[in-house]
């Protein structure tokens, strides 16, 4: 697809520039930190001067058109429609500078510090822009593109992971807290506290339950409605309302079928089995990640009859791609096995966003001067928006 060739140009610029962090002859801290520069400064002009791009800018544009300063902010009237947290984030940006396309800049500023922070802890150093291409690659698109308010809340936990692995409930919860503040789904990432960091899954429970999956998912067995709509009762309020909205809505509650992404969670949980002791064995945190892998494989086999999960609640789970293809390829002594799966990735990638980028996603960037209106983009969304949700279900 021609819209998807501005997005392939960043995604091959960022691997070339991989591929010189990996390479001994940049291996000196002064060269490193020169492309890590770089590749940030690249990440920010594409994504933090994006135009009218995607299907959620159609929401958060008119949202912040009306949002007040903070000066006259009133939170009532944003009760049940946008959580607080983002509202005061949101009027506070718009108090320094009144224009949608500085609040789209600074939110991609804070996303580049905030997975900074992550890739620097979590990563060896020479993987630092190789995970940004995974985030992109794995769900980070969705959620820079799509999922402003998503991204915060789950980028806010990232960071308090390291108080999972020091047993800090108190700043585990002020960091997630603030989360939800911003989204409501931190919800679902509260819990891993209690039990993300206990032992690992056995690889033969790992095996077990991916063949279960794969069966439930390919004769569409439908058994997680019930139980969520249950869930929602039982809390009531606001989270009640948007159980019952999602359920009842024909495009959020149809199923998902085979497509390009189900072969590659297959393949990458095969890979991931295979080399599951190794992983294991690569860093003391490994279990986090491989727990996390395990919920986000789980919902994503399991949850199928749900697209809200798959596309709300399963991404929340997908940082574990961010560290796991990295460590996978660090672990591996054999060049050519590097070689294999980090060129595979890249190549994955690619297609990934050859297929699936649609109209929606043409890219504008405001520094090129004419750029396409909001009105203009609506109508494009207008005509186009139904039939691509349809179309995305059957892929």
């Amino acid at each position: 697809m021609p819209y998807s060739i501005p997005y392939i140009f960043l995604i091959i610029f960022l691997f070339l520039l991989s591929l010189l962090q990996l390479s001994n002859y940049n291996s000196n801290e002064i060269g490193n930190k020169s492309l890590n520069y770089i590749a940030l400064i690249a990440f920010i002009l594409f994504f933090g001067f994006r135009g009218f791009i995607g299907y959620d800018c159609m929401v958060y544009y008119p949202f912040f058109e009306k949002l007040s300063t903070i000066q006259q902010l009133n939170l009532t009237q944003y009760t049940g429609s946008f959580d607080i947290g983002f509202v005061i984030y949101a009027s506070i940006i718009k108090t320094i500078y009144a224009d949608f396309h500085f609040f789209i800049f600074s939110s991609t500023i804070l996303d580049v510090i905030l997975l900074s922070f992550f890739f620097k802890r979590y990563l060896n150093k020479r993987y630092f822009i190789f995970g940004f291409l995974m985030f992109l690659g794995f769900y980070g698109f969705l959620l820079e593109i799509e999922q402003i308010r998503n991204v915060k809340s789950l980028l806010l936990f990232l960071i308090s992971i390291k108080y999972i692995e020091n047993r800090n409930l108190f700043k585990f919860m002020l960091f997630n807290i603030l989360g939800i503040l911003f989204h409501w789904s931190s919800i679902f990432l509260i819990p891993l506290y209690f039990f993300i960091n206990k032992k690992t899954i056995s690889l033969r429970w790992f095996l077990i339950i991916l063949i279960l999956g794969n069966i439930v998912f390919i004769l569409q067995l439908e058994f997680i409605k019930p139980i969520v709509h249950l869930f929602g009762s039982l809390l009531g309020g606001t989270f009640s309302k948007k159980v019952d909205f999602y359920l009842m809505s024909k495009v959020f509650s149809n199923s998902y079928g085979l497509s390009i992404g189900y072969f590659e969670r297959v393949f990458t949980a095969i890979l991931i089995a295979i080399n599951y002791n190794k992983l294991m064995n690569s860093a003391k945190y490994m279990n986090i990640f491989l727990n996390s892998y395990f919920i986000f494989i789980f919902i994503e086999l399991f949850c199928s009859e749900l697209t809200i999960a798959i596309e709300r609640v399963a991404p929340l789970y997908g940082y574990s791609y961010w560290i796991l293809l990295p460590m996978l390829i660090y672990s591996y002594k054999d060049i050519l096995n590097k070689q294999m799966i980090y060129i595979g990735v890249i190549i994955f990638i690619v297609i990934k966003f050859w297929v699936g980028t649609d109209v929606l996603h043409v890219y504008d960037n405001v520094l090129f001067g004419k750029m396409k209106s909001f009105k203009e983009r609506s109508l494009v969304f207008d005509k186009n928006a139904k039939s691509l949700r349809e179309k995305n279900l059957k892929k």
